[in-house]
């Protein structure tokens, strides 16, 4: 694809500030390849750049604002004077279609920086502003967007979708939508109560897929390595892979699980594999930055990827977890659950399913993996031809900048 003239502004939740969100930055590096110019505006900037040279690399076209401060506050008191009807709209716009009281406050909080933000867009002169998330970062979106006549669009995921963040509004008014599930399209339209929307797409998150993949290669010069890289939340499950490990050191398999991740279950997952005395083969690392985590794929330092995904009681669920793809796109092969949208990545041979919440059939499917290595090369060919085909990101920017230059006046 030619190199586009557009010049893209990018609103993300931290990215690439912050833990989170580190298959964005994949996207907005791949984006940044195919347009003139991108600026990237994080909502809530994390402290650090925490994901690598990647990381720092989109941190040079990065402006890092707080939600709020002296500056932003009298910037907008001036906006308000010089054009107080159509700072008065945008107000009253995400004020009238809230909710509940907990969106209301969260669009109320971003709404100075946005007005900010706006006046940063004009002097960039971007030519569209997409949001990552129909949260948040689409409310800054669609105030900058009301204030300066630039064209947007957003990315709804999971949660975000869920949470109903002015969301009828936002598909209703934005050039486009894109989803990163046939599930998650689907919920959108139940949620907004459109019918028919021409200006919705099913796009899923990428990663970069070699031509070649590289050959499943389970190294035989040490024990049979498990990985697991997910926040540690409720919703990922991490307890039941626990629970695996322990009957699968009961029949007498030796491997090593190594579960990478951070978050608030930490303490009780620590305290779990205590209790269970499987403190020699499961071991938490805790965070690391993505890079890392893409390199232990590629040396094969990790030859199955589990994520043992739940649906929890308040309704909490997957979308399509980018680990897996990035799994698959190395040949590594991969179990998880059928909860949310994952069926839709690993479903026909791809990848193996089992039900969540299963302790007892997550760990026949990992003794199944280990002990059968045709059905392992089964496994990674089905998968890694699923991901060329649907989730390369190469392809995945095109399209998105395509359908940018259709809706940003260039084309």
């Amino acid at each position: 694809m030619a190199i586009s003239q557009l010049r893209v502004a990018v609103f993300t939740s931290q990215a690439p500030w912050g833990k989170s969100e580190s298959f964005v930055l994949t996207e907005i590096a791949e984006l940044r390849r195919l347009v003139e110019a991108v600026l990237v505006i994080p909502v809530r900037p994390g402290s650090a750049l925490f994901h690598g040279e990647l990381a720092r690399r989109i941190g040079q076209y990065t402006i890092r604002l707080p939600v709020i401060n002296p500056m932003i506050l009298g910037y907008v008191a001036a906006a308000t004077l010089w054009s107080p009807r159509r700072v008065g709209q945008a107000f009253a716009e995400i004020i009238k279609g809230a909710t509940s009281f907990r969106v209301l406050m969260k669009n109320l909080a971003v709404f100075p920086k946005a007005v900010y933000v706006a006046r940063l867009i004009r002097q960039f002169g971007a030519h569209h502003i997409h949001a990552h998330w129909a949260s948040v970062p689409a409310t800054m979106a669609l105030v900058v967007s009301r204030l300066t006549g630039v064209s947007w669009s957003f990315t709804a995921y999971r949660w975000d979708i869920a949470e109903d963040n002015l969301l009828r509004a936002k598909l209703l008014s934005a050039s486009f939508a894109r989803v990163a599930s046939l599930g998650g399209q689907n919920e959108i339209l139940d949620i907004t109560g459109v019918r028919e929307c021409q200006t919705l797409f099913t796009i899923h998150t990428g990663t970069e897929v070699l031509e070649d993949g590289g050959a499943l290669c389970l190294r035989s010069d040490r024990e049979f390595s498990i990985g697991c890289m997910a926040n540690l939340v409720e919703k990922k499950g991490h307890c039941y892979l626990i629970e695996a490990c322990r009957l699968l050191q009961q029949r007498g398999w030796r491997f090593i699980c190594h579960i990478v991740g951070d978050g608030p279950l930490r303490e009780s997952l620590e305290a779990l594999v205590r209790e269970y005395g499987l403190h020699e083969c499961v071991r938490l690392w805790g965070a690391i930055p993505h890079d890392e985590v893409i390199r232990m794929l590629r040396r094969r330092e990790i030859d199955l990827v589990v994520l043992p995904s739940i649906h929890t009681m308040n309704g909490e669920r997957e979308g399509i977890p980018n680990v897996l793809v990035e799994a698959l796109a190395h040949r590594v092969p991969t179990i998880s659950t059928t909860t949310g949208e994952i069926p839709e990545l690993l479903g026909d041979g791809a990848g193996v399913l089992v039900k969540p919440a299963d302790a007892g059939a997550l760990a026949d499917a990992i003794q199944l993996v280990m002990e059968d290595s045709a059905y392992s090369e089964s496994l990674v060919e089905t998968g890694f031809a699923r991901v060329s085909a649907d989730f390369n990101i190469r392809t995945v920017a095109e399209r998105l900048v395509t359908l940018m230059e259709g809706f940003g006046g260039i084309g």
